[in-house]
């Protein structure tokens, strides 16, 4: 499975960041949120392993579309002379959280092997919440001297969605 996502992952960066670059980066995040909403859902109710096969590989792809958007969009919320930082405090922000997901997706899914899913669901709307209200708020369009915490909300929001 770690092979499939690596391997849309290196395909679809460069085409997906040109996609950023044209349609703006805002709305490929936003797209590619709302994809993953609706991909939780076909998760949730998929049945038999090639189906839950499939399924993760359509989501990996879509997955992929908001990598080269996020990373131009924190690029964005930060200084110039600290934007090689910022960029990597995310990502070790971002993985950093990722890490016990793991232990809590088992929790859940001894419980219900859809459960998992309506979390990540629900995760991704309270992601996409925050992402508005900055929108909202012209926040995003702003880079600061602050930039350790717009790129922590940043990376919340964005690892929430993911």
């Amino acid at each position: 499975m770690f092979s499939i996502f690596v391997v849309f992952d290196a395909l679809l960066a460069l085409p997906y960041g040109k996609l950023a670059d044209h349609f703006g980066h805002t709305r490929t995040i936003l797209v590619s949120w709302v994809a993953e909403m609706g991909w939780m859902m076909v998760f949730a109710y998929s049945t038999g392993p090639l189906m839950a096969l499939a399924v993760f590989s359509v989501w990996v792809a879509f997955g992929s579309l908001d990598g080269p958007a996020l990373q131009a969009v924190l690029g964005t919320l930060t200084i110039t002379e600290r934007r090689g930082f910022s960029l990597g405090f995310f990502n070790t922000f971002a993985l950093a959280i990722v890490i016990p997901a793991e232990l809590v997706t088992g929790a859940l899914y001894s419980i219900s092997n859809r459960l998992p899913f309506f979390a990540n669901l629900l995760l991704d709307l309270a992601a996409l919440g925050l992402f508005l209200s900055f929108l909202k708020s012209r926040w995003l369009e702003r880079p600061t001297r602050q930039f350790e915490n717009n790129v922590l909300i940043g990376a919340f929001a964005s690892t929430m969605g993911a």
